[in-house]
């Protein structure tokens, strides 16, 4: 992930290794939130603009394929975010598969960022996701 003025000068990296993907801005600018894909996993992490302060807020899900996640977004204050959050399917070959149809427990998640171990899941009564991307909180 890179930052760069509107402009494309003072470009800048801010992250290495892996897929980092589904980056979000948190309200006042200062930080990212992103999902980075590597061997453990998709795993949500944080940084501040400068690329400081890297740290991942969940862990990938490992070799499981419970508790994946997808993509996050900032609460307005900044304090909170709501989580994508699924479980692969482990195919006969042993490889984390989604399949159109089945249930891969999708659900939001939200989590403190000054942190927690744990996230409490939000309870939509009557939802029946099929697929719920990219979470945004309004």
């Amino acid at each position: 992930i890179y930052v760069m003025r509107p402009d494309g000068t003072e470009e800048r990296r801010i992250t290495k290794g892996g897929l980092n993907v589904y980056t979000r801005f948190s309200p006042d600018s200062s930080q990212i939130v992103f999902t980075r894909q590597d061997k453990n996993g998709n795993g949500l992490w944080i940084a501040k603009i400068d690329g400081s302060e890297l740290h991942e807020v969940i862990p990938g899900e490992g070799a499981s394929g419970a508790g994946a996640v997808g993509a996050a977004c900032w609460s307005p204050d900044g304090k909170q975010l709501a989580v994508h959050r699924y479980d692969w399917e482990i195919d006969e070959k042993g490889r984390k598969i989604k399949q159109a149809g089945n249930d891969h427990n999708d659900r939001i998640e939200i989590w403190e960022v000054s942190g927690g171990k744990e996230g409490r899941r939000l309870v939509l009564n009557g939802l029946q996701p099929f697929q719920i991307g990219h979470p945004e909180w309004r």
